[in-house]
């Protein structure tokens, strides 16, 4: 059973980052992901960054979003997400710059989703 699939962070990675074959493994007692990635050095096979809790690997994933000219709609999935109406408030403005991991994973994954019409 494929349950994995249905995790954020799977999602993310396979459908926005490009992964390709992620699969869970027991290591050291804890569950970790890995799966194939293109890079400059051909496909590799690594660990799958979680970035749904790692708030780093989010980072590099939204420089990712904002290559791919998605920055706009990332940034409106954000908002909206988060309830962001007025970002010429202050409080409005916190609660889009304080989003967590996950609120920004299903953000991205919106604006990407979007984008694919």
């Amino acid at each position: 059973m494929e349950y994995y699939k249905d995790l954020l962070h799977v999602r993310f990675a396979e459908e926005v980052m490009g992964w390709s074959g992620v699969e869970p493994a027991r290591e050291g007692g804890a569950m970790r992901f890995y799966g194939t990635i293109h890079t400059n050095r051909g496909p590799q096979r690594r660990e799958v960054p979680d970035y749904s809790h790692d708030l780093d690997a989010m980072w590099g994933a939204e420089q990712y979003m904002k290559s791919l000219g998605l920055a706009e709609g990332y940034l409106e999935a954000l908002k909206d997400l988060v309830g962001a109406a007025d970002l010429s408030t202050p409080e409005d403005l916190f609660r889009l710059v304080s989003a967590s991991p996950a609120q920004r994973c299903e953000a991205a994954l919106t604006a990407y989703r979007l984008s694919r019409g």
